[in-house]
């Protein structure tokens, strides 16, 4: 008779990367409104909410074009957390 059925293959199936811990979300808002980007790839207008963002330390960039905003600001994101900021340029 046939013995069990291995179960690595199931075991095997990648959590989704929400669940795993790998990552860590921001939180941003800024007055007045900024365009936020990283390296050219937009995460939005502000207000961002618990955007995805790989751990670690990040160079975010804040455009407003009708106020002559233009200015960096940096981040550290942590595995499975949340980091929220609030941000008052002018």
């Amino acid at each position: 008779h046939p013995g069990p059925t291995p179960s690595p293959a199931v075991s095997q199936a990648a959590p989704p990367a929400a669940e795993d811990g790998s990552e860590g979300y921001l939180t941003f808002d800024s007055y007045p409104w900024t365009q936020v980007s990283e390296n050219g790839k937009s995460l939005g207008t502000t207000p961002i909410v618990h955007v995805a963002m790989a751990p670690g330390a990040h160079t975010l960039t804040l455009e407003n074009p009708e106020q002559s905003i233009k200015k960096t600001y940096s981040v550290t994101i942590k595995s499975g957390e949340t980091v929220s900021r609030r941000l008052g340029i002018k």
